[in-house]
């Protein structure tokens, strides 16, 4: 823990911006404000970068994907070029292939690679290992990742201790989601580029630090945030000696800053938010001094601050947390590709968070506003793509209504409800983890709503159904709690309505369920099945039952101490036995 809090030390975010270099290998470019988002690449001959902006074209993901496969796709674009150039003075064919590359003829300079591959020394290992490395990299960038598989294992097979052919078989199986065997790929690989690095720290640094940080995007896709933020922020730390070197860096702000992200990102699923905000802080700060004027990167820029704003809400550090996603949002309006669907997406994403900061300030009507802005966007977008933004819209709707529920602005929260309700219906049926509680909640909600409208058919008609939905999640002791709470609110609804047989068989299955809860768990528990008793005698109460009643409500205060369940019982008693409250 202490050399762990010492890393986070070291890299708190530094007083001016740091003195590396400001990109990658690739740069987006801008054709119009509604057009599409190209990309040109440093030392990418043109017709191969056009080749590769026709590919990128064609892919269904965000700006921050694209630009991170192109950067990769440049990355192997220099790996084969150099391997090519390597061997084209002995070999015709290789010099074709490597022109046909420079040329952006993907397809033909693969089936020249295989050609050399059939025809090879097979006594010669080294070059066997050699060309499979290469049509595995050229498949790659052919985004044909299952076929370069095959390639890329056969060639560390046959050369197990080299380790760039080992970094790239991991990645394509990351790719083609085979995480448990890119991870044990990494964990053989990672020791051996640290001891290669002690020998020649020029030619494996930069390799170490791109394996841990592609290492540990596969420990947080498995949901091992310890080794995940521990390969990260050693890959951090060299980033940051490899962007400082005077001549020819190796690291560049979105590199550093992308790494400082995902740092940021695993630190709060682990619940260390003071620490997240340093790193959404550090990449900000990078994003920001990357050019003179401050107006690079504004996306990125933007990115980082709602990043930052999560982490400053979990602290419940609010009014901050509304500073900085009022900055993002400024710095969103400003940006030229606004009207891309991903950029849409996180300008939504910006308002939900913003939203929920001004709900905990109690600037209620601010957060409709923005609640409503972020909704209208995704709404949009769900219409396109529903399964992309419809769980997000979801999301957002219920976080607005729940807002609006808890202060009591039921005749704001009501419309946001009818809303939530069809879309939690849709989903929740195929991702019941995700969505049937909020489904389930939605019903209640509702259900409260008509019952302070004094409209019971509809309260019990919403309550029978939250049951349902209740009963269908996994028996986990809080989703049992829920249920019998659920059960409960059906038996006061019930008795209301003068539906006592409903009202008796709910609040009995209803009580037994929190009985053998409260067993388990005397202190989790009693308050409920408290609560639970008192309903129960003022369905006695309908049933004229006063005796059952009053020992009920012993009970129930026997149980409780709390002086609502005392009062409650109190008053459902009197009203059994006509005596002044």
């Amino acid at each position: 823990m202490l050399a762990t809090l010492v890393v986070f030390s070291a890299m708190a975010p530094p007083a001016q911006p740091l003195d590396i270099h400001t990109s990658g290998w690739c740069s987006p470019v801008f054709v119009n404000v509604k057009g599409p988002v190209s990309v040109t690449c440093k030392g990418v001959d043109p017709q191969a970068n056009a080749a590769l902006n026709q590919q990128l074209s064609q892919m269904k993901t965000d700006y921050n994907a694209r630009l991170a496969e192109a950067n990769q796709w440049a990355e192997r674009y220099h790996k084969l070029a150099r391997e090519l150039k390597q061997e084209s003075s002995g070999s015709e064919l290789a010099r074709q292939a490597e022109q046909l590359l420079h040329q952006g003829k993907l397809d033909q300079a693969v089936t020249l690679l295989k050609q050399i591959h059939a025809t090879q020394d097979k006594q010669n290992i080294d070059n066997a290992a050699r060309h499979d490395y290469e049509i595995g990299l050229a498949l790659e960038m052919e985004f044909k990742s299952h076929e370069a598989l095959s390639y890329l294992e056969e060639a560390q097979q046959i050369r197990p201790n080299e380790p760039e052919y080992a970094c790239e078989f991991a990645r394509v199986l990351q790719r083609e989601n085979r995480l448990p065997d890119a991870q044990a790929v990494y964990a053989r690989i990672l020791p051996k580029l640290e001891e290669l690095e002690k020998t020649d720290s020029l030619k494996y640094e930069r390799m170490h630090m791109l394996a841990l940080q592609d290492a540990a995007g596969a420990y947080a896709a498995q949901g091992d945030f310890d080794k995940a933020q521990q390969a990260d922020s050693q890959a951090f730390a060299k980033c940051m000696a490899l962007g400082m070197l005077p001549q020819d860096p190796q690291c560049d702000v979105p590199t550093l800053s992308g790494i400082a992200a995902d740092i940021g990102a695993v630190l709060l699923r682990q619940g260390q938010f003071e620490q997240a905000e340093q790193f959404f802080t550090t990449a900000f700060n990078n994003y920001k001094g990357a050019t003179k004027d401050g107006m690079g990167y504004l996306r990125e820029q933007a990115e980082m601050l709602t990043k930052l704003g999560m982490a400053l809400e979990m602290q419940e550090n609010f009014s901050e947390a509304e500073r900085v996603l009022q900055m993002a949002t400024s710095i969103e309006v400003l940006l030229l590709d606004r009207d891309q669907p991903d950029v849409k997406f996180e300008t939504a994403a910006t308002a939900g968070v913003l939203a929920l900061v001004e709900t905990s300030l109690g600037k209620l009507d601010a957060a409709d506003h923005d609640y409503s802005r972020g909704t209208q966007i995704l709404d949009e977008l769900a219409q396109q793509e529903p399964d992309a933004y419809l769980p997000t819209l979801e999301s957002m709707l219920f976080e607005w209504a729940d807002g609006d529920a808890r202060a009591e602005r039921f005749d704001q929260a009501k419309p946001v409800l009818e809303r939530v309700l069809p879309i939690d219906e849709k989903l929740a049926p195929a991702n019941p983890d995700r969505f049937l509680d909020h489904l389930a909640r939605t019903y209640l909600t509702l259900a409260l709503i008509h019952e302070r409208d004094h409209d019971n058919p509809e309260c019990v008609r919403l309550r029978k159904l939250a049951v349902e939905a209740f009963r269908k999640a996994d028996p986990s002791p809080d989703n049992l709690k829920a249920l019998a709470m659920a059960l409960t609110l059906l038996a006061w609804a019930a008795t209301d309505g003068r539906q006592i047989e409903l009202a008796q068989t709910s609040i009995g299955e209803g009580e037994r369920i929190l009985r053998k809860l409260q067993a388990q768990d005397s202190a989790a528990y009693s308050e409920s099945l408290a609560q639970a008793l008192v309903v129960h005698a003022m369905v006695l109460n309908g049933m004229h039952d006063c005796d059952a009643s009053a020992r009920t409500l012993a009970e129930a205060v026997q149980l409780s101490s709390a002086e609502q369940i005392a009062g409650a019982a109190r008053s459902v008693g009197a009203a059994c036995t006509g005596a002044p409250q």
